[in-house]
């Protein structure tokens, strides 16, 4: 999907286009837009990896997969920094972000509770 086209902030259409990858990006291939009747639109989205913006702005370490290094057997990754989910296990199942949010919930309970300088 492009873009969603709206009447009257109801969906009405969307505007696909075709993608492919090219050297690990995806780029749209040119002339195959096409302008859908909707009204119902379910996004699936799935994980390429950690966005470039996001590894910068933290200064965070990726693995080969492109998800972010932690400590060994936490979802700690430095100072104040957790992950969870497909940047921290990589691509998976709903099921497995679920467990991991709430597992990584914990920890950093843990660590804010036992954390007193608070910044």
């Amino acid at each position: 999907m492009k873009c969603v086209l709206d009447e009257k902030k109801n969906l009405k259409q969307i505007k696909t286009v075709k993608v492919h990858f090219n050297n690990g990006k995806l780029e749209e291939v040119k002339g195959t837009e096409q302008i859908l009747d909707c009204d119902l639109l379910l996004i699936a989205a799935g994980f390429i990896g950690v966005e470039d913006d996001l590894k910068k702005s933290f200064k965070l370490e990726t693995t080969q997969r492109n998800t972010i290094v932690t400590q060994p057997n936490s979802y700690q990754v430095k100072d104040k920094y957790f992950t969870a989910g497909d940047c921290h296990r990589g691509q998976s199942l709903v099921v497995w972000a679920i467990h991991e949010g709430k597992e990584c919930a914990k920890e950093v309970d843990a660590y804010l509770m036992g954390y007193t300088n608070m910044e």
